[in-house]
């Protein structure tokens, strides 16, 4: 039962990290589009890598 829990919650710190390096790629992409108007909004980059920031802290755990 330990094992199987374990393995759950690897499973999930992958999955979560996964996600999370797909945000931070998404946000970069987004920031180096050419046209400035096509960029993400700063505000909106800030509060997403908070958001980022949030969710990647039970992982260090």
């Amino acid at each position: 039962h330990v094992a199987k829990c374990h393995l759950l919650k690897q499973n999930n710190s992958e999955t979560v990290l996964n996600e999370l390096l797909v945000m931070i790629m998404e946000t970069g992409l987004s920031c180096s589009r050419k046209a400035p108007t096509e960029r993400m909004d700063m505000k909106e980059v800030v509060a997403r890598l908070k958001t980022i920031r949030r969710k990647a802290s039970p992982l260090e755990e």
